[in-house]
């Protein structure tokens, strides 16, 4: 099974589990952090020198480690109501605890997973956005402030200043592929695509949305990046480019049943396999 993880009140968990189980003809099963929260129960184990993980959820669902083949990590903290009932000095340690076995498991998942967590984050590295600008420019991905005359205290403080802004256009980076996700048809720069993905490869996200601003002369600012990004609104495109991180390879093909006269199986076919099965002579 492949997993896809998300929070209760993004829409896109079950949508992509939809669209990648039609596409890949595989099983994609959604669960959101109030599955694997609340209610649920975990065992742990280790066998011919490998831990296994099995998570019992609230519904009755069972995720066991030994049988995941990929994940896509889109949570971004544990349920809110786990541990209500304890003060608030045991809380946070009584939620690090109950995520700890889950999370050390999605951490050490031999097969993909796109955002794996880490000690920083439940979906990754937790950034603030002077971080994420510092990591961006890095990548060649020059900031809105360094490249305009708005200043970036006004764009991240005060929305009516940035109302003379050009459109903000969005991009998902999903593995190796990037795709402009605002506007439908939009073509990124060859450069500015590299960095996107050198942006991605920088902070260990293999599925990052990225928020640019085009400017005159061909010229893209860098403004905020974040780990959950809109994938709705990548339609299939999105789910193409996420198999393909997944590693899935090409989309599968409706099975059919060969007719007669076609090349699937005619009858000097089944006169050599028949024969191959005997043992006798085939055709020559």
């Amino acid at each position: 099974m492949w997993l896809i993880l998300t929070e209760p009140f993004d829409p896109s968990g079950a949508w992509l589990s939809d669209g990648l189980s039609a596409r890949s003809g595989q099983l994609f099963s959604h669960f959101t952090s109030l599955d694997i929260g609340g209610d649920a129960r975990c065992e742990r184990g280790g066998e011919t020198g490998r831990e296994w993980f099995r998570l019992h959820t609230r519904d009755g669902a069972i995720i066991d480690s030994r049988t995941v083949r990929g994940v896509v990590n889109l949570l971004f903290s544990m349920p809110p109501g786990l541990a209500t009932r304890m003060n608030p000095a045991d809380r946070t340690a009584a939620i690090r605890n109950f995520a700890a076995p889950f999370m050390r498991w999605l951490h050490h998942c031999p097969g993909p997973v796109l955002n794996r967590p880490n000690a920083q984050g439940i979906c990754g590295d937790i950034r603030l956005p002077a971080e994420w600008v510092s990591a961006a420019e890095s990548a060649g991905l020059p900031c809105l402030a360094s490249e305009t005359p708005w200043s970036h205290s006004s764009w991240f403080g005060r929305p009516e200043d940035t109302r003379d802004l050009p459109p903000m256009q969005r991009v998902l980076v999903a593995g190796d592929t990037v795709l402009p996700l605002a506007a439908r048809g939009a073509t990124l720069p060859a450069h500015i695509a590299a960095a996107c993905r050198r942006l991605s490869i920088a902070t260990h996200a293999p599925l990052l949305g990225i928020d640019l601003i085009p400017l005159p002369g061909d010229r893209w600012c860098f403004v905020a990046a974040h780990r959950r990004p809109d994938l709705q609104a990548g339609g299939q495109q999105a789910i193409e480019a996420v198999a393909r991180a997944l590693g899935l390879g090409r989309p599968a093909q409706p099975a059919h049943e060969p007719q007669r006269g076609s090349p699937d199986m005619n009858t000097g076919d089944l006169v050599s396999a028949f024969s191959m099965l005997l043992g006798l002579p085939g055709r020559v």
